[in-house]
């Protein structure tokens, strides 16, 4: 019999790094023999391509029992309600991959309301009122139910050993922990030939604070050779960033073309991916993603970025927030094209262990090592 897994996650659709990942996890997973199956809250951006993978997609949590009937193992992405799997725990086996701080961080981004500074602490009751500064913000109960759930789940994966460190200092226990890398699709990434453009600088991701496109905005202000920036997503800090660009001068050498199913095609162009956040990322996608089309890529210190990027090797890092180093790093690599060509070569080299059938053989070998607590 193949193994068959129910994926459950919020938005059943395309939307940010989340959602992605879960597309190309049950893709991989598919292609493997694996019987992927969705129930989701609610569809996303293009939600019939979204649902190609799965053999069964179904929104509402009341399906979820239904459709883990048969099945060998639910999977948790991203749930703001985590209760309707809590009730199946004696049913079957659960894991949950750990996307971001959402599950141990009340205020759900890793940094505190006052300067955007990053947060080193464990959840704790001090967690609440830097909580309450949040927009849309769930009940701290429901938070706290979640995580107490979460942390009592058969399987615990995450991306990064930064990650990881996170959840042991949040209570997960050790032993139900696991890395599981994200996968870089290159089959699809790698397949054009490069069309970069001389001073192209590239930025792929949402267009909201954490995601620190103001921070690319002051630093690609300060240049002194030739560049012009692509900013690719949508976000809640879009309007404010345009503002930005305007009040800075350079609203004429930035672009917004909004959010694409396609990045490929501007990964093809870039001369340099920046990568600016500065929350702390739990891995990073869209800098691995260029790094696999031979693009180097310039990147803040922080979280699990320093697991893809190696300082000078294969891209450059940044301490966090300097946005004059960051400025420094993105003129170093555009007005010097063979030490770009050769981080780039080398970023696409390292990309390439992350592919599809070793994700999936790294998801079926740790499912089949698991010895759920609850059975």
């Amino acid at each position: 019999m193949p193994l068959t897994i129910v994926f459950y996650s919020t938005v059943g659709g395309f939307q940010g790094g989340v959602e992605r990942f879960v597309f190309q996890s049950a893709q991989a997973l598919q292609a493997a023999g694996v019987e992927c199956r969705g129930v989701f809250d609610l569809p996303g951006r293009d939600p019939d391509l979204f649902r190609t993978p799965f053999a069964t997609v179904d929104y509402g949590a009341e399906a979820l029992s239904h459709r883990c009937s048969g099945a060998d193992w639910l999977w948790l992405h991203k749930c703001r309600d985590c209760g309707p799997a809590a009730a199946l725990t004696r049913r079957i086996p659960t894991a949950v991959y750990v996307h971001d701080h959402d599950y141990y961080c009340f205020r759900r981004h890793k940094y505190l309301p006052f300067k955007r500074i990053n947060c080193p602490l464990p959840c704790g009751l001090y967690c609440l009122p830097c909580g309450l500064t949040a927009a849309r913000q769930a009940r701290w109960r429901d938070f706290r139910r979640n995580l107490s759930f979460v942390r009592q789940a058969d399987l615990v994966l995450a991306g990064s050993d930064y990650m990881l460190g996170n959840l042991v200092a949040n209570g997960f226990p050790p032993n139900r922990l696991r890395k599981l890398s994200p996968l870089v699709d290159c089959r699809s990434t790698a397949s054009a030939e490069p069309d970069s453009r001389p001073g192209e600088i590239l930025y792929v991701g949402q267009v909201i604070r954490g995601k620190g496109v103001d921070l690319l905005l002051q630093a690609v202000a300060q240049l002194s050779c030739p560049w012009h920036l692509t900013v690719v997503g949508e976000g809640g800090d879009l309007d404010f960033c345009r503002h930005l660009a305007d009040r800075l001068g350079i609203a004429d050498r930035v672009d917004f073309p909004g959010f694409t199913l396609t990045p490929e095609r501007f990964y093809r162009q870039a001369a340099v991916m920046a990568f600016p956040s500065r929350w702390q990322e739990p891995f990073g996608m869209t800098g691995p993603e260029a790094m696999a089309m031979s693009v180097p890529v310039v990147a803040f210190d922080v979280g699990g970025v320093r697991e893809w990027l190696h300082h000078e090797r294969n891209g450059i890092l940044v301490t966090a927030n300097d946005t004059t180093a960051f400025a420094r790093a993105l003129e170093s690599l555009l007005t010097d094209p063979a030490t770009a060509a050769r981080l780039g070569q080398q970023g696409a080299v390292d990309m390439a262990a992350y592919t599809s059938q070793e994700f999936a053989r790294q998801v079926t070998s740790i499912l089949a090592n698991c010895e759920p607590v609850h059975r």
